[in-house]
């Protein structure tokens, strides 16, 4: 190997240098060499080992040039195996979606041998395209599975990446991806449809396998017959293209659907066959006559059924249903002109909702028809009568009303009377009609005098209301009245009701009326009581004293009953009564206070609190004879504390009063002597040190004087070191416990003394403090002295200082020179150690400290020592990655600088990167010893790289050599469209962008040639930021390919892109509105739907809308000047949803609106007249109520009207609209003008209206 040195003089300096370079291999000198003529000197080593050298060049200078040194690093190559790199992809051709597998075999080129192993990678030009990675298998074969590619020739690379012991090598292929065949598979629904009816028709586009994905593109539809036509449509997003028609004539109808292709997808075709038949609907129309008719009159039903279109005669059968009694459901033929009737007389007095439905036939379908028909009712007279008459008071009378048909009614009525009879006791009773037209009802109830009874019967389904009158008379009735008490006799307290009984003398009935008076002898007093629904009176007293009283009773009559008198006696005795007896405390102990209480409650029945004197009577010492007295609970209380010490017999006498009698009570209590003892605990000495003994001792004390207290105590000590001990007490009543285990702690202890057969047990607590130990610690190091890099261990030994025992635990802390700090875990000797190899050259002072942290009995301590650290040498070698690169590619060139052994660690400082011999650039070393210099600006070519480090405070000098290639960038080309898609007739921006394909970077320059399948061709120009851009607006509605091609510069090489653009129809905008909004209630509403193209595109859309009101109710109307009106006046009260929905045309695209719509109930107008008016009393008059709705509202308001009608013989009355009239009847009214009023209460579609009249009745 031979290595040359050229020395040159640096600026302003000139001329050639001449003298003596000695050259350095790996630290070794191997000669001096004098520079020749042009100032160069070489020398020829042999036997270098493989891997990097460092090189140094050192020129000594001459009398006109000063000494300089390069260093560099020179790298000898084990030698590798050759390679070859295969490459296949099958299958080949693919079709567009179909994965390909690219494999990659890699070999040793002969006469080597042996498997290759580590990576392959794939680089796929083209769309779809891109790199791909896969390691090599144990036959040497890499491969990977791509399945996105795009229709075209693409270029495959493979790359092998070499391994210890191959060199790479790569290989090339190409793969045809071709366009993808389709299927179009053709539907059209509804089929068949009718005339006119909107179908749709429908083109899947499907990849026959093994093409995969959506097809994109258009697909033209060719339909034969009238009312067809070719149009053409855009696939959707799941490869369907859709047509809707409702053009199409009668007939049969071939459908072609021609999916046009794209770039990945071949052109396909699919047919269907669509029918459109005669329209089969017809309407079916129901009328009746007489209408209306009355009960019994005989009524026609016509259906008639018209075809929708003409053809024949309809044939079949019509279902009539009649609603509502003696309707039901018939069958009836058609006749030769399409109408069937149905005649019935049975009908009830209604309104008869009433439907025709028509069966079809072979060329028609059913349909229905509906009406409504009308029976009035019958007129009626009602006479009444009474049975017996006259009567006395309480005795029962029947009254008869007799309801018979007024001609030219006919049957009999039915329903019920309502029977008013007037006066006292009279009221309003109803009854039913029976088979025979009468109805009676009977009562006792009526007072004495002149009766008037009406009897009203108020009509049934068939049968009009009517009124009768009577006269009845009734006489009074005498009574006779009874008194007793219960109980009887009564204990004071308990409630005594007295009941006075008045009942009628026959003939005379029912049940008197008015007050009794209740009167006691003595202090009972005088009550007065009314009558109850029973006839008696009742009077309740709980209040009487113990006596013997005699009542007297007297009703006061009525309208209907004379008074009478009755008379008894009651008794009224002392009540029984019960005393408990208690003392508390008990036991109670030798002077306490004690409270005796005797509770005196009467004994049920008897009731209230016994008032009076309660004498307790106590036994023994300290006991005697006291009286207190009973209080408002009716207790009496002693309290006491002289009882001596025993047992005591207590006796409670109640002595009892006017109204309660004497009882008595006995209790036992007994008087104990007190065994309670106080427990005191002490602990010494207080505190203590750890491992010093500590004494425990508790001391029992009784709480009054007495013998010395026996038994245990148990002492429970917390914390480390404590527990739960018993120990027994002394001749003293004291216990001791004595324990040297204590952790470092404030413990808290307790003594529970257990007690004995006289004292009860007691407990104490007290708390005692252990203080930690001291400590001393010892630190060392070894090796000592080290080189910088090599680890150092140090090591602390802690003890206690006596009197302290044991063995430290937890942690210490090395502090090396105050600011580094190591911890390690002390061990079951008392010792840590630590290591590093971190420490600068240099002498370091060691600073172990012990914290006590991880032992509570110990405390800190600490120990110092001394450490030597001597520098140590380095190597620098340097390297560029990638290499080669490309133009533009960033390069990083590293400096690796590595400790001589037995140096160790990571050098800091700076290197100096010189290339090609320019200017030096000094960057830092890295924490991991590199230092890195990156460019992206070096020409292409070959670079020379020299790398200078400049040591630091423990590291020495070096320097190492490399070199680095810089090559051509590719590019890579992507076209877009703006806007994309765009819409016919607006101007298209293709962009071109070229950029370096990575790694290499910078800005291409040139021209792009745009071409536009189906369009022109375009060139633009590269700008600044490597983007070209040309426009067109001549493009038609489709799809269309675009290849922008790049003819490269001198930096980089030329390139191709492909894309789509698509040409859509313009889209649309459709607004809804409605006049007038709100409406009112059959109002006539006109709707309008405003089409508009949306901008960029201007124009006015054609074809037609179709409205849907609620989401039904098509009603389609042709655009003119862009506008589509309707108009309706059937929608029902409410908000109403109005879509608007534009179907497009060849230039634009379909859309739609929606609209609210509001329709209020419609207002109302009531008016109400009488007839006849005026009337004579006894007549009956018609109210009459009409109900019209008020412009721009039509329709007949249906529901109720409510009449009221005021004064004497009126009232309030509800009747159903009929065609928008409702009407009353009354025959009951007095003489004088009466206000009517007639309030229609609305419907959902009309508002509540009230009309007024004045009707009068003269004599």
């Amino acid at each position: 190997m031979t290595f040359t040195a050229t020395v040159t003089a640096v600026a302003p300096g000139a001329g050639t240098p001449s003298g003596l370079v000695q050259f350095v291999i790996d630290a070794l000198p191997v000669r001096w060499v004098r520079l020749d003529a042009s100032g160069v000197a070489s020398v020829t080593v042999t036997g270098l080992q493989a891997g990097s050298q460092s090189v140094i060049a050192i020129y000594m200078g001459d009398g006109d040039f000063q000494p300089s040194t390069f260093s560099g690093t020179h790298t000898v190559t084990p030698t590798q195996k050759a390679t070859t790199t295969t490459v296949t992809s099958v299958p080949d051709p693919s079709v567009f979606g179909q994965p390909v597998t690219l494999s990659a075999t890699v070999a040793a080129v002969p006469p080597a041998s042996g498997t290759p192993t580590g990576t392959v990678t794939f680089t796929v030009d083209g769309p779809g395209g891109g790199t791909f990675t896969a390691p090599v298998n144990a036959s040497g074969v890499a491969s990977v599975s791509v399945g996105t590619l795009g229709t075209g020739s693409h270029g495959i690379t493979a790359t092998y990446s070499g391994d210890a012991d191959f060199r790479t090598s790569a290989g090339t292929d190409s793969q045809s991806v071709q366009a993808a065949a389709t299927t179009v598979t053709v539907t059209s629904a509804p089929d068949p449809s009718t005339s006119g009816q909107p179908v749709t028709i429908s083109a899947t586009v499907s990849p026959v396998a093994p093409g995969a994905g959506i097809p994109t593109g258009t697909v033209t539809f060719a339909i034969t017959g009238t009312g067809g036509g070719t149009f053409t449509e855009t696939l959707d997003a799941s490869g369907t293209a859709q047509l809707s028609l409702s053009t199409l004539g009668l007939g049969s109808h071939t459908i072609t659907a021609t999916y046009n292709g794209a770039p990945d997808y071949a052109v396909a075709t699919g047919t269907d066959t669509h029918t459109v038949e005669v329209e089969p609907s017809t309407t079916t129309t129901l009328t009746s006559g007489p209408d209306p008719s009355v009960f019994g009159q005989p009524v026609t039903f016509t259906a008639t059924v018209t075809p929708a279109q003409p053809g024949p005669v309809p044939t079949g059968t019509v279902t009539f249903t009649v609603a509502g009694t003696g309707g039901g459901t018939f069958s009836r033929p058609l006749d030769a002109s399409g109408t069937a009737q149905l005649t019935l007389d049975t009908l009830g007095v209604a309104t008869h909702p009433a439907t025709a439905d028509y069966s079809g036939d072979t060329d028609y379908e059913p349909s229905a028809g509906a009406d409504t028909h009308t029976v009035d009712v019958a007129a009626t007279t009602t006479t009444v009568a009474s049975s017996p008459d006259p009567t006395v008071f309480g005795q029962t009378v029947t009254f008869t009303a007799t309801v018979a048909p007024v001609a030219p009614g006919a049957g009999v009525p039915t329903g019920m009377v309502t029977f008013t009879v007037d006066g006292a006791g009279g009221g309003t009773f109803t009854a039913a009609l029976d088979a025979s037209g009468t109805a009676s009802v009977s009562t006792g109830a009526l007072a004495a005098g002149s009766h008037t009874a009406q009897a009203t019967y108020i009509g049934d389904s068939n049968f009009a209301s009517s009124t009768g009158t009577d006269t009845h008379t009734v006489d009074p009735a005498s009574t006779t009245t009874t008194v007793n008490s219960a109980p009887d006799p009564s204990v004071f307290g308990q409630p005594v009701t007295f009941t006075a009984t008045v009942t009628p003398i026959a003939p005379g009935a029912g049940t008197p009326t008015g007050t009794v008076t209740f009167a006691l002898s003595g202090s009972g007093g005088t009550t007065t009581v009314p009558l109850e629904a029973d006839g008696t009176a009742q009077l309740t007293l709980n209040s009487l004293p113990a006596d013997i009283y005699s009542v007297t009773v007297s009703y006061s009559g009525d309208s209907g009953y004379a008074p009478s008198t009755g008379s008894g006696a009651h008794t009224v005795n002392r009540a029984s009564t019960t005393t408990a007896l208690s003392a508390t405390p008990d036991p109670s102990a030798l002077g306490a206070p004690v409270t005796v209480s005797a509770t005196v409650v009467p004994v049920a029945p008897g009731a209230g609190t016994p008032t009076g004197t309660v004498t307790f009577a106590i036994t023994g010492t300290g006991g005697g004879t006291f009286t207190e007295t009973v209080d408002a609970s009716g207790t009496a209380q002693l309290i006491i504390s002289t009882l001596g010490l025993g047992s005591h017999t207590i006796t409670a006498t109640y002595d009892g009063d006017g109204n309660f009698v004497t009882s008595a009570a006995t209790d036992t209590h007994t008087v104990e002597v007190e065994p309670s003892t106080t427990t005191t605990l002490t602990s010494g000495p207080d505190p203590s040190v750890f491992g010093q003994a500590v004494t425990f001792t508790a001391t029992v004390t009784p709480a009054q004087p007495g013998p010395v207290p026996t038994g245990t105590v148990t002492f429970t000590v917390h914390g480390s070191g404590g527990g739960t001990f018993s120990r027994p007490l002394d001749a003293d009543g004291a216990a001791q416990l004595t324990l040297d285990t204590l952790g470092v702690a404030t413990h808290p202890a307790t003594a529970d003394y257990s007690g004995d057969t006289d004292y009860d047990p007691s407990t104490g607590a007290d708390t005692h403090t252990v203080n930690p130990a001291d400590t001393t610690t010892t630190v060392n190091s070894s090796p000592d002295p080290t080189v910088f890099g090599q680890t150092a261990t140090f090591t602390a030994t802690v003890t206690p200082v006596p009197p302290g025992a044991g063995t430290p635990a937890g942690a210490v802390t090395f502090t090396i020179d105050g600011t580094i700090t190591l911890t390690g875990t002390l061990d079951g000797t008392g010792t840590a150690t630590v290591s590093t190899s971190t420490l600068p050259a240099g002498s370091h002072t060691i600073e172990a400290t012990y914290n006590g942290a991880g032992d509570p009995s110990f405390n800190t301590s600490t120990g110092t020592d001394t450490h030597t650290v001597n520098p140590a040498d380095t190597t620098t070698t340097v390297n560029s990655s990638p290499d080669p690169t490309v133009f533009g590619q960033p390069v990083t060139f590293t400096a690796t600088v590595t400790p001589v052994p037995p140096g160790a660690g990571t050098p800091t400082g700076t290197v100096t990167f010189t290339i090609d011999g320019g200017g030096p650039t000094t960057v830092p070393v890295e924490t991991d010893g590199t230092a890195r210099l990156t460019l992206n600006s070096l020409p292409t070519g070959g670079h020379s790289v020299s790398a200078l480090y400049n040591g630091d405070a423990g590291f020495s000098t070096s320097a190492g050599t490399g070199t680095h290639t810089v090559n051509q960038a590719a590019t890579a080309t992507a076209v877009s469209s703006e806007p994309e898609p765009s819409v016919i007739g607006q101007t298209v921006t293709f962009t071109a962008t070229v950029t370096p394909v990575a790694p290499g970077a910078g800005t291409p320059t040139g021209t792009v040639t745009f071409g536009i399948a189906g369009g022109p061709t375009l060139t633009g120009t590269l700008d600044g930021m490597g983007v070209a851009t040309v426009s067109t607006g001549a493009l038609s509605v489709g799809n269309y390919g675009v290849t922008a091609t790049y003819a490269g510069d001198g930096n980089f090489t030329g390139s191709s892109g492909t894309g789509t653009h698509t040409v859509n129809r313009a889209a649309t905008t459709t607004t809804v509105s409605s006049a007038p909004d709100p409406s009112t209630f059959g109002e006539t509403v006109t709707v309008t739907a405003t089409v508009a193209s949306d901008l960029p595109v201007a124009g006015t859309p054609t074809g037609t809308v179709t409205f849907l009101f609620d989401g039904a109710t098509p009603v389609t109307a042709p655009l003119v000047n862009g506008v589509a009106t309707t108009t309706t006046s059937v929608l029902g009260t409410g908000p109403h949803t109005i879509t608007a929905n534009y179907g497009g045309g060849p230039d634009f695209a379909p859309s739609n609106g929606t609209d609210t719509h509001t329709v209020n109930p419609g207002s109302t107008t009531t008016t109400v007249v009488s007839s006849p008016d005026p009337s004579l009393p006894g007549r009956v008059v018609t109210f009459t109520a009409t109900v019209s709705p008020t412009p721009p509202a039509t329709g007949i308001p249906t529901g109720t009207v409510t009449f009221t009608i005021a004064g004497g013989g009126g009232g309030t009355f509800t009747a159903a609209l009929v065609n928008g009239v409702a009407t009353v009847t009354n025959r009951g009214l007095a003489i004088g003008p009466h206000a009517v009023s007639a309030t229609y209460n609305g419907d959902p579609q009309f508002a509540p209206s009230t009309g007024t009249d004045t009707h009068t009745v003269i004599p």
